[in-house]
């Protein structure tokens, strides 16, 4: 546990209690900036941002602030048991970064020795079974392959893309299967995700190759450019979201600057606008009311994820949008947002717990990478971890439920190799 942030956060909250009691609007707005604080503590010490403790904080402080910032527009006696409710919220979540000491600096990982790659067709392998894998998420060796591809190792084509970068002298051929790699999952999937998974996952895999010393003075360029690559890509990926195409190739020719123009004037890209914050604060009246007439969050999806609705059909809905809408809290059927999922029915519990695990995870996966020695292992292992980084993004947000296709195989993988450390250190110490 970091004292030393924990003391000046509680002073920082004392202080936004009080001006909560005065002004609850902006004293709610000044508790959401005691993560900001909390950054830049460590940021002092610490010197980066590419970590999950850092980087949860980040997220935490831009999906709240989203929410709470047009709150001005309403009287102060509207929503008052909901914005109390958000603020007991924010300060759980601040208090729980602060049980976990974040990294002293990512060198710390990079500067570890690793056994040498003594593999002379690594990188034929990996394409073959980079192909493989795209063959089994698309079916083509039957429906259970595809499904367990689908629900575990739906990350496998671009993960195997980034390691065979991370092995190649020449750049060419790698950067030509991230290409195709991303035009793959921009046609099987009609939303955001399939158009951010692969710049990102690029973006990671270069990151790691510079062994994650970015010097911000020195690589503004590439800092820029991968702010206005990610950005470009969000207004693209709306656009074939809204597009009637479902294939990238047919997209591009059919898009014009007319679809620019008028994306510009109903961008969503924008603080969340009065309606918008309306509908959230009602559903989170809702959700704390104690008149929900059904059951199950984030926590019963993680416990049925043992029994498949592709088997099981008859399965119970777990899914936190599904059950808004079957109980008109919202028409949206798919609206997440920050404290929504983990509130459902557990309460202020529910969030604790679940960003409590949000930041174990982080935890756990950032020790596994400490401990491996192996240059092939760590960097399958990186990958996963620096992705988890990014995707805190969505799973605070929600669905939470993406953790397990993206990273329950590997996070055995990491659980299981801390294992072997553990029981390995205890042998070696029996034998002293």
């Amino acid at each position: 546990m970091n004292s030393r942030n924990l003391f000046i956060y509680l002073f920082y909250i004392a202080i936004s209690f009080l001006i909560f009691l005065v002004d609850n609007y902006f004293g709610l707005l000044v508790s959401i900036f005691g993560y900001v604080l909390l950054f830049f503590l460590n940021y002092k010490k610490n010197k980066t941002i590419f970590n999950y403790i850092q980087f949860y904080l980040l997220t935490c402080w831009i999906l709240s602030i989203t929410q709470v910032f047009n709150l001005y527009n309403y009287d102060e006696n509207i929503f008052y048991e909901e914005r109390l409710y958000f603020f007991y919220c924010v300060i759980i979540t601040g208090l729980i970064s602060t049980f976990f000491k974040s990294p002293d600096n990512n060198l710390l990982i990079t500067n570890l020795k690793k056994k040498k790659i003594d593999f002379k067709y690594l990188n034929h392998f990996l394409f073959f079974f980079w192909l493989l894998s795209i063959l089994s998420i698309d079916g083509f060796f039957g429906n259970i392959i595809q499904y367990i591809f689908k629900h575990i190792l739906f990350l496998s084509p671009i993960i195997l893309t980034s390691i065979l970068y991370l092995n190649s002298t020449k750049k060419v051929f790698p950067i030509v299967i991230f290409f195709l790699t991303f035009v793959y999952y921009t046609s099987i999937m009609f939303n955001r995700t399939g158009f951010l998974l692969v710049p990102i996952f690029f973006f990671i895999t270069v990151l790691i190759e510079r062994n994650l010393s970015i010097n911000f003075s020195k690589n503004y360029r590439f800092i820029l450019g991968t702010v206005i690559l990610i950005f470009f890509t969000l207004v693209i990926s709306d656009l074939y979201k809204g597009s009637s195409t479902r294939n990238f190739y047919s997209f591009l020719s059919q898009l014009t600057i007319n679809d620019f123009k008028n994306f510009s004037s109903e961008t969503r890209y924008q603080i969340n606008p009065v309606t918008n914050v309306y509908d959230y604060f009602s559903i989170l009246g809702s959700l704390t009311d104690d008149k929900r007439e059904l059951g199950g969050n984030i926590f019963s999806q993680f416990i049925s994820i043992a029994k498949p609705r592709f088997f099981f059909p008859e399965k119970q809905i777990t899914n936190i949008s599904e059950l808004l809408f079957i109980q008109r809290y919202t028409s949206n059927r798919l609206f997440f947002s920050i404290f929504l999922e983990s509130t459902y029915n557990l309460g202020l519990f529910g969030v604790f717990i679940y960003h409590l695990l949000i930041l174990i995870v982080g935890n756990i996966m950032f020790n596994s990478l400490l401990i491996i020695n192996n240059k092939l292992v760590f960097q399958f292992l990186s990958v996963h971890y620096f992705f988890y980084v990014f995707y805190l993004y969505t799973l605070i947000r929600g669905p939470g439920i993406h953790f397990i296709p993206y990273f329950f195989f590997c996070f055995c993988f990491m659980l299981y190799f801390l294992y072997l450390f553990k029981i390995s250190r205890k042998k070696n110490s029996s034998n002293i």
